[in-house]
C-alpha cells in the first residue's frame, strides 16, 4: 500500500482548497488572490506571482512576496523569464538566477530572488503564468514542479469560467436590455392601438348612429344608400378588430374561454346573416352536421363562430357562381386528450381555387392568394392569420385543399370539454333582443357632440327618456339633481373622466344618488383587458363604440324598474 509523508499530504490539502476557491471566482482579481496566497503556501517560498499575457507584453498582476517585486509592472516577453514560460510554453526552474542565460542582466538585482520556478497557465495556449521564489539557493523538485503545474492547470480552468461567465453576464445585459426594448415598443404599440381604436371608433359610432337614423326615416328607394354606409362603416370596423385580435395574439395576451355552449345553435348564428349574402349572389349556402356531434358542448364559442365567420366570408367572397358548404363532423379523441372532444369542421365553395405555391403563405399576415385579389376583392389579409392562431389555441390546426378555378376546401379542426349535464336555453329572438318594455330614465354622460346627438335619438326612439352630461363632473351633478335609473359612462371625458365618476359615486359621494345605481360603460376602448378594467372600477356592464343597440338593449332590458 502506497503511503504519503505529512509535508505532501498537507500540499494535496493545499491544493485541494486552492481549487474550490478557484471554483467559486468570477474575476480575474479574485484568482489572482488565490494563486499568490496558495502558491507561496505550496512551494514554501519566499514569494509568489500571477502573470498575465496582454498580447506582447507580461504583466505582474499581484503578488505575495517578504518585499515587493513586480506587482503592476509590464515587461516585454522576451525581457522576463514569465513571458519566456509562456511564449515557449514550458516551466522554468532555476537555481541561480544569475548563471542563467534565460534571466536578463539586471532584473532581479533590486529584489531577494536567488531562486525561482515559473510554470504556465493554460499549456497548449498560455495566457498566464505562476512563480514561486526563493531568497535563497533553492533547487525545486519534480514534486514541487508537479504542484505548481497542478495549481496552474486549476487556474486555467478557473479563467475560462471567469471567461464564460463575462460571457455569460454580458449576453445576459444584452438579453435583459433587449427585452427591455421590446416590453417598451410593445407598451408603445399597445397604448398606440388603443389610442387609434378610440379615435377611429369615437366618429365610426357618429356615421352608423346617423346612417341608422337616417334609414329610419328617409323614402323608401333612398334606404338603400343608407344600409350601404352602414355596411361599409362595420367593414371598417371588422378591419380594425382584425388588427387588434392580431395584436393581442402576438403580444400572448389571448385564452380561449371555456364556457358551455350549443355547437348547432351556433352555426346557425353565423349561417343567418351569411345565407343573405349568399342569397343576393344567387348562391347555394348548406349545412350538414353529423348526428355524431354533442348537442352542449364547453368552449370559446366566440371564437369558433369567428373562425367560420372568416372562413364562410372569404368562400362568398371568391365565390361568384355555385355552391358553398359547411361540413361538421365529430373526429376520433387525441390519445393524449381521450376526454376531449374533437370536431373537424371544413367550408367548402366552387370559387377562384387558390394555386400550390400560394396556399401555406395565405396564412401569413396581409397575404392573399394572388396580388391581384386585393385589388378586385378587397380584405387585409388578416383572416386567415387570426384563424390559424384561434384554432391552434383551440387545439387543432387549419389546412386547405384547393385547386385553381375549382374552388377551394378549408379544413380544421378544434378541441371542446364535454358538457356532463346538459343546460336550458332561453327562448331565442331571431338573433334580436327584446327592447325595453317599460322606458327607462337615462343619464347619458358623453363629451361628443355628436355622439350625444345619435345615442339620445336612438335611445328616444326606443321610448327612453335621455339626459346628457359632457363631462364626468357635470354627470355627478346631474345625479345628485334629479333621480336616474341607469347610467350609460363613457370613460374619457374632459374635467373628470367616467372611472372617476364612477368611483365617487361607488362611495356614496354624490348626494341623492344611490351608491349602487347601474352604470354601463359605452366607450370606444376595446383591447383586451379594457372590460375588466371598467369592470373593476366599479362599473355594471361594458358595450364598446360603435355602439350595438341590440347589444345595449338587451342589457337596458336587465335593469330592474322602479
Amino acid at each position: 500500500m502506497k503511503t504519503y509523508d505529512i509535508s505532501y499530504q498537507k500540499a494535496l490539502e493545499r491544493l485541494v482548497k486552492a481549487s474550490r476557491d478557484l471554483s467559486r471566482a468570477r474575476e480575474i482579481r479574485d484568482i489572482a488572490a488565490v494563486v499568490r496566497s496558495a502558491a507561496r503556501d505550496l512551494m514554501g517560498a519566499d514569494g509568489a506571482t500571477f502573470i498575465l499575457r496582454e498580447g506582447d507584453l507580461s504583466y505582474y498582476a499581484d503578488e505575495s512576496a517578504i518585499r515587493p517585486l513586480f506587482k503592476g509592472m509590464r515587461f516585454p516577453m522576451e525581457k522576463c523569464i514569465g513571458g519566456w514560460v509562456m511564449l515557449h510554453r514550458q516551466p522554468a526552474a532555476i537555481e541561480d538566477i544569475s548563471a542563467d542565460e534565460r534571466i536578463p542582466p539586471g532584473v532581479y538585482e533590486p529584489t531577494f530572488v536567488k531562486s525561482l520556478l515559473v510554470v504556465p497557465v493554460h499549456r497548449e495556449e498560455p495566457t498566464a503564468a505562476i512563480g514561486a521564489y526563493w531568497a535563497r539557493r533553492h533547487r525545486p523538485s519534480r514534486r514541487e514542479l508537479s504542484v505548481l503545474q497542478a495549481l496552474a492547470d486549476a487556474t486555467s480552468v478557473a479563467m475560462e469560467n471567469v471567461r464564460l461567465y463575462a460571457e455569460l453576464q454580458e449576453r445576459i445585459a444584452e438579453l435583459e436590455s433587449q427585452k427591455a426594448l421590446a416590453v417598451a415598443a410593445t407598451r408603445a404599440k399597445s397604448e398606440f392601438l388603443a389610442n387609434m381604436s378610440h379615435e377611429i371608433r369615437t366618429p365610426l359610432n357618429a356615421i352608423l348612429g346617423m346612417a341608422e337614423l337616417a334609414e329610419r326615416r328617409c323614402p323608401q328607394h333612398v334606404k338603400e344608400h343608407f344600409k350601404l354606409i352602414r355596411q361599409s362603416g362595420r367593414a371598417l370596423l371588422d378591419i380594425i378588430n382584425d388588427i387588434l385580435d392580431l395584436s393581442r395574439i402576438e403580444a400572448g395576451r389571448f385564452a380561449p374561454q371555456r364556457k358551455p355552449f350549443q355547437p348547432r345553435e351556433a352555426l346557425d348564428s353565423v349561417l343567418g346573416p351569411m345565407s343573405m349574402i349568399a342569397e343576393e349572389k344567387g348562391l347555394a349556402l348548406n349545412l350538414a352536421v353529423s348526428p355524431t356531434v354533442p348537442v352542449w358542448l364547453v368552449g370559446d364559442e366566440g371564437r369558433l363562430r369567428q373562425v367560420l365567420t372568416n372562413l364562410l366570408g372569404n368562400a362568398l367572397k371568391f365565390t361568384e357562381r355555385g355552391r358553398i358548404e359547411l361540413h361538421v363532423a365529430r373526429e376520433p379523441s387525441d390519445l393524449q386528450h381521450p376526454e376531449a372532444v374533437r370536431l373537424h369542421f371544413s367550408v367548402r365553395d366552387t370559387g377562384i381555387g387558390i394555386p400550390a405555391e400560394r396556399q401555406q403563405a395565405i396564412f401569413q399576415s396581409f397575404s392573399q392568394a394572388e396580388a391581384s385579389a386585393h385589388a378586385k376583392y378587397g380584405g387585409t389579409g388578416l383572416g386567415l392569420t387570426i384563424s390559424k392562431e384561434l384554432v391552434e389555441r383551440m387545439g387543432g390546426r387549419i389546412w386547405v385543399d384547393s385547386e385553381p378555378g375549382l374552388g377551394s376546401t378549408f379544413h380544421f379542426t378544434a378541441e371542446f370539454d364535454r358538457m356532463e349535464r346538459q343546460l336550458e336555453r332561453p327562448m331565442a329572438t331571431n338573433g334580436r333582443t327584446a327592447t325595453s318594455t317599460k322606458p327607462l330614465n337615462i343619464l347619458l354622460a358623453e363629451d361628443n357632440p355628436i355622439n350625444q346627438f345619435v345615442l339620445t335619438e336612438m335611445l328616444k326612439v326606443r321610448g327612453h327618456a335621455v339626459t346628457v352630461a359632457a363631462t364626468g363632473r357635470e354627470a355627478l351633478d346631474r345625479l345628485a339633481e334629479r333621480p336616474f335609473e341607469v347610467v350609460l359612462m363613457d370613460a374619457q371625458m374632459p374635467e373628470m373622466d367616467g372611472v372617476e365618476a364612477t368611483r365617487r359615486i361607488r362611495e356614496g359621494q354624490v348626494p341623492g344618488a344611490p351608491a349602487n345605481i347601474p352604470i354601463i360603460a359605452l366607450t370606444a376602448y376595446a383591447l383586451s383587458g379594457d372590460r375588466e378594467r371598467f369592470l373593476n372600477a366599479g362599473m355594471d356592464d361594458y358595450i364598446p363604440k360603435p355602439v350595438d343597440m341590440d347589444d345595449l338593449d338587451a342589457k337596458l332590458n336587465a335593469i330592474p324598474r322602479r
